[in-house]
């Protein structure tokens, strides 16, 4: 998800290449003393962040519905998760001291610590939690990121969670859906979502899935103080997030979060966010006082302030990575992201599989990665990228096809077998978000390649600002070819699989439907043999790549600069600063 436009989630979280910047930063070295901690420490302790966002603003710090990338890394910051995954992408306890599971693995006890605290002073206890993910999954709320905790594709997690999200509500009360005959669920806390005592919590799940932990590192599973929600708009409401800060609730250090940080103050109209320590978190932040945020609409601009002090760090555009590959504070790593551009299903040409492979195939990745973007991504024809667990060295793309510059002469033969059924068409859209030279140049190379080997067809490009490609992307009214991405939310094969490509998935706006690929899917879910369920996955990839679910393009890269001034602040393969750095990340002066 957590693309920024967030997989991050896309829907989670999606960034366009060379148009909405990925937020990742880069390893500082250490200036220490022997065991007398860091030298040269500057006296501000501020921290100076860009993210690139069309919309001038951070979306939302609701974490029962953050969709984009940008939205969840800032959350990161002031809520405190039971889990979160550390710089190698692995579970690790946080809010949790421990936790157990039940022999049969549909039962996680989690065991919090015993001085959580929200920034104001409430306690945090288990019922917060329980809150958290009830509210995820409420059908008032209608959260589009639910599936975290309810799961789908025939999978449920959560136990009675799909009953209770599809629910009918009406004016705010839970009612019957159409034809339901067993009693309505109002909340799942004290059913499958149960608080034992304050520093316990329960859940339940349907099925004894894999990943489940991992799951829980999204936003979804977060507490919330339910009194601050109920006292500014209530469940469904957007206006207590308003109320979080100090600035508006009039409490010295805010109210309504419980992380390492707390909201001193958000800017809507500027686009500025201040994060400063929180006292009254359990654990301590060494060094770092301040976090200030400033979003930027242009990654251009973007680039602009950094190169005139603005900001302590920034991704490179692809114009100026030549360049910037010089410089001692240049940085740059894979990310668990793939690029790619979805076809419409429902709809002539691409409701034919022979047309879906001809396009697919009339794609040069490697040419457009030289020429537009730098050599600055990784031609792939991987959904699963390099670095995740169940990664396929040797998937072949449409047709058996190994080269990662297609196949232009099979491409044409597969556009004239095409071309000889009843309601062939000879055009279609191409919609793609633009916003920066790279986008633009991608596109039309795009055109390019596609019309000069697919004998009389025409690509209409159709270019278009982040929010509408992401209006379209959710109610799934794009015709013809968009572009598209995913970044990890946990470091399993089901966040890229199942939960996007899987016939019922609800980021299937593509209207795929693979149901070979699905029964394998389906079945490593829930496999708790690690090897198995990795060659299920394997052979469920290449059953949706054969039939183009999706036609892959890029693993994208990370490109940025990072002052050198600037200690610990390391970023993980899935794109954002774990929790354990923020707590040690320091400035020197020089």
């Amino acid at each position: 998800m957590r693309l920024a436009s967030p997989k991050l989630s896309i829907a989670g979280l999606i960034t366009m290449l060379g148009t909405l910047a990925l937020l990742a930063a880069g390893c500082g070295t250490t200036t220490s003393t022997g065991g007398g901690g860091p030298q040269n420490l500057a006296a501000n302790q501020v921290f100076h962040w860009t993210i690139n966002s069309s919309s001038g603003d951070i979306s939302t710090l609701d974490p029962s519905v953050v969709t984009s990338f940008v939205g969840a890394i800032n959350q990161y910051l002031i809520y405190d998760p039971l889990v979160v995954l550390d710089a190698n992408n692995n579970v690790e306890k946080w809010a949790a001291t421990s936790w157990d599971v039940s022999s049969d693995g549909l039962t996680y006890t989690f065991h919090l610590r015993n001085n959580l605290k929200y920034s104001d002073g409430t306690p945090v206890t288990a019922q917060d939690y329980a809150y958290g993910m009830d509210r995820s999954i409420n059908p008032c709320l209608a959260s589009p990121v639910s599936y975290y905790l309810t799961g789908q594709a025939g999978v449920e997690l959560v136990k009675d969670s799909l009953t209770y999200v599809g629910e009918t509500c009406t004016n705010g009360t839970i009612t019957a859906a159409k034809g339901q005959t067993a009693p309505v669920i109002q909340t799942l806390i004290g059913d499958s979502i149960n608080v034992l005592d304050p520093q316990t919590l329960q859940v339940k799940l349907s099925t004894p899935v894999a990943y489940f932990l991992a799951a829980m590192t999204y936003p979804t599973s977060y507490p919330l103080e339910k009194s601050v929600v109920d006292a500014n708009g209530g469940l469904a409401s957007s206006k207590w997030q308003d109320a979080l800060s100090a600035q508006s609730s009039g409490k010295q250090y805010g109210q309504g979060t419980s992380g390492m940080f707390y909201l001193a103050s958000w800017n809507h109209t500027a686009g500025t966010l201040v994060y400063k320590v929180n006292p009254t978190w359990w654990g301590k932040v060494q060094y770092l006082k301040e976090v200030d945020v400033t979003v930027f609409k242009s990654a251009d601009t973007d680039y602009s302030a950094y190169q005139a002090g603005q900001n302590d760090y920034v991704t490179v555009p692809a114009a100026d990575l030549a360049s910037a590959k010089s410089q001692p504070d240049y940085h740059e790593h894979g990310l668990l992201q793939f690029f790619a551009y979805m076809d419409q299903w429902n709809a002539a040409p691409f409701n034919n599989l022979q047309a879906r492979q001809a396009v697919c195939l009339a794609i040069n990745r490697d040419a457009i990665n030289t020429a537009v973007l730098k050599g600055g991504s990784i031609p792939e024809w991987n959904i699963v990228p390099k670095g995740m667990p169940g990664y396929n060295p040797n998937i072949l793309g449409p047709g058996q096809t190994k080269s990662t510059a297609g196949d232009a002469t099979k491409a044409a033969s597969l556009w004239q077998q095409y071309q000889a059924t009843p309601g062939a068409v000879k055009s279609f859209n191409f919609t793609y978000v633009t916003g920066s030279t790279a986008a633009d140049q991608q596109a039309q190379a795009v055109q390019q390649q596609i019309q000069q080997a697919l004998p009389g067809v025409t690509v209409k490009l159709n270019p278009i600002d982040p929010n509408t490609w992401y209006q379209l992307l959710t109610n799934g009214q794009f015709t013809g070819m968009m572009d598209n991405g995913w970044i990890d939310d946990y470091p399993d094969p089901q966040d890229f699989l199942t939960l996007l490509y899987s016939t019922k998935a609800g980021y299937n706006v593509e209207h795929a439907s693979v149901p070979a690929a699905d029964q394998l899917m389906i079945a490593a879910d829930v496999n708790h043999d690690q090897t198995q369920r990795m060659q299920q996955y394997n052979q469920a990839e290449q059953l949706l790549v054969e039939n183009v679910a999706t036609c892959p393009m890029f693993q994208v890269q990370t490109h940025y600069q990072l002052r050198q001034t600037v200690h610990n602040f390391v970023t993980n393969a899935g794109g954002f600063n774990p929790n354990d750095n923020w707590i040690k990340m320091y400035i020197t002066k020089s």
